[in-house]
């Protein structure tokens, strides 16, 4: 009984569908990818980059759709290596964002900001994700951090 019932529905789908045009894909929306500005390049140079011999910082971006509430996220992914995924909804917000999340690198280079097994600190201190994001004290030195530099650069370039 169970094979025909399942054969009725195949018969009933063919028949619907028969004939129906197949629907063209809409072209998807191919924005801009990421190119660091040259402040982005001198601040990773000045800030993250250990000197020579050491082995140098990789900071890989990939763009991605986040929550829209997320502009863009850092992670480490190795001692060396590190991920910054930046919110294709939020690209007039990039330049900015992107001195952000490179402050946060250095905070994770330096061990200011630390994840140790499943546990997140700042200044060697258990993170408190109870204080409301803009007055979490790593986000506070990103935003001013990132801003005095953009400063910093545009008077001297």
């Amino acid at each position: 009984m169970r094979l025909v019932l399942q054969l009725l529905l195949i018969s009933i789908q063919l028949l619907v569908y028969k004939g129906q045009p197949t629907p063209i894909p809409e072209p998807q929306y191919q924005p801009e990818p990421f190119k660091y500005h040259p402040s982005h390049l001198q601040y990773i140079k000045d800030s993250i980059q250990p000197p020579i011999p050491q082995i140098p910082i990789e900071i890989q971006v990939h763009q991605t759709v986040l929550n829209p509430l997320t502009v863009a996220t850092a992670h480490q992914l190795s001692d060396h290596l590190f991920l910054i995924r930046i919110n294709l909804m939020h690209q007039p917000l990039w330049y900015f964002t992107m001195h952000h999340e490179l402050v946060h690198i250095k905070q994770m280079v330096r061990h200011d900001l630390d994840l140790r097994e499943n546990q997140w600190y700042w200044k060697g201190q258990p993170a408190n994700w109870a204080i409301p994001y803009p007055d979490r004290p790593w986000e506070v030195q990103a935003d001013l951090q990132a801003q005095m530099y953009i400063d910093q650069y545009q008077t001297t370039h």
